[in-house]
């Protein structure tokens, strides 16, 4: 099921369609972006965040996309991989 949202995702991303993000997003979510400063040194990103709508407004075809963050859980209780205590 993940997978498939995630393919979903990846198409949106190839498309820039709103509709496309429109089926796999929450309109009461949110998006981030990071890009450089004004200074263009990397260390002076700025961050903007929009609500889903909002990002979806201004989408235009042609935006190089760049992955900024990742997230995950690790859940240890009940994971056959983890070692025992």
């Amino acid at each position: 099921m993940i997978l498939g949202l995630m393919e979903s995702a990846f198409a949106a991303v190839h498309s820039n369609n709103p509709d496309d993000w429109r089926a796999i997003q929450l309109a009461e979510g949110t998006s981030l972006s990071f890009r450089p400063g004004p200074d263009e040194r990397p260390e002076g990103l700025e961050m903007q965040i929009w609500n889903n709508e909002e990002f979806l407004k201004d989408l235009k075809p042609g935006g190089e996309w760049k992955i900024a963050n990742f997230t995950w859980t690790v859940e240890k209780e009940n994971c056959p991989t983890a070692p025992s205590r």
